[in-house]
């Protein structure tokens, strides 16, 4: 009687394709989050200048802007964390990435060279998104616990990182193009309405 136990490499892994197509929603907000981490920062001087056309860079508002909505995101995690526990995942999915998608559209519609009025609503809309996508990751790791065997979660973390890259560079590049050329409404435009929809 054999009684060696089968080496970790000989297990039978799950295929990246099926990994990805069972556990879709997670990749989706994860990545739309990741979309538009980096909007924001590369444009920084372009967005600081449709709102006070002519003038230096705003840092300092800028500045508060990306630090409140790290607390914001800090606050909506225990939250969010917390109903994940509770309450339907894939519900609390839907619910974030709507919000999130809605604050990123309505972006596109804050009107430009009002000074600190521009930069007001900007910034509602950033601490909205904010929440929502402080809630992304306890969803995650709460839904993946409980759907995916043991020797799947580090395949699916790795695959979920990867991926973050990939979107956030892909962003900073488009949205560096949209803007410089004007376009930075139908960016913001275009982006929620793909985050609602999907």
């Amino acid at each position: 009687m054999d009684n060696t136990k089968p080496s970790e490499s000989s297990e039978d892994k799950t295929g990246f394709i099926k990994l990805i197509r069972r556990l879709w929603p997670n990749f989706l907000i994860y990545n739309s989050y990741a979309f538009t981490f980096s909007m924001i920062f590369i444009n920084f001087i372009l967005v600081s200048n449709l709102m006070w056309p002519g003038e230096s860079f705003h840092s300092s508002e800028f500045g508060i802007m990306t630090g409140t909505g790290m607390y914001v995101m800090a606050i909506s995690g225990i939250i969010f964390g917390f109903l994940a526990d509770r309450y339907s995942r894939i519900y609390l999915m839907s619910f974030s990435e709507i919000i999130f998608g809605l604050s990123v559209f309505l972006n596109g519609f804050v009107p430009i060279g009002l000074g600190l009025t521009s930069f007001n609503l900007f910034l509602v809309y950033h601490l909205i998104r904010s929440f929502s996508s402080g809630g992304f990751y306890p969803i995650i790791i709460s839904y993946v616990n409980d759907s995916t065997e043991e020797k799947e979660k580090s395949q699916f973390f790795g695959m979920l990182q990867a991926l973050f890259q990939f979107f956030q560079i892909s962003c900073m590049i488009l949205s560096a193009i949209f803007f410089q050329n004007a376009f930075w409404r139908e960016f913001f435009w275009f982006s929620g309405l793909l985050f609602i929809i999907l």
